[in-house]
């Protein structure tokens, strides 16, 4: 079975190397109906994709349509995280 959670955490190293990705956190998240990758942006955006059913290689298509594309087609929410305050 292909490991999504780490393949996601590989992902997330390599946009958070990207000053332009402007990516904060990629993570992946699932329960027993749905696979979730949860994208959040420096400035808050946030976005949900579905990747219920995706290969290690659609979800790499996925986030990278997100994130230097035009979106992923299994984009399901956007939103806003409002940024935690540094202390």
């Amino acid at each position: 079975m292909e490991n999504k959670k780490a393949y996601t955490e590989i992902i997330e190293k390599m946009l958070l190397e990207d000053e332009r990705s402007e990516v904060k956190s990629c993570s992946y998240r699932s329960n027993s109906h749905i696979e979730v990758v949860e994208i959040v942006f420096r400035g808050g955006n946030m976005v949900r994709i579905n990747v219920s059913a995706d290969s290690l290689g659609a979800i790499l298509q996925e986030v990278c349509r997100e994130v230097y594309g035009s979106g992923a087609t299994g984009t399901f929410y956007r939103g806003f995280q409002k940024e935690e305050e540094d202390e």
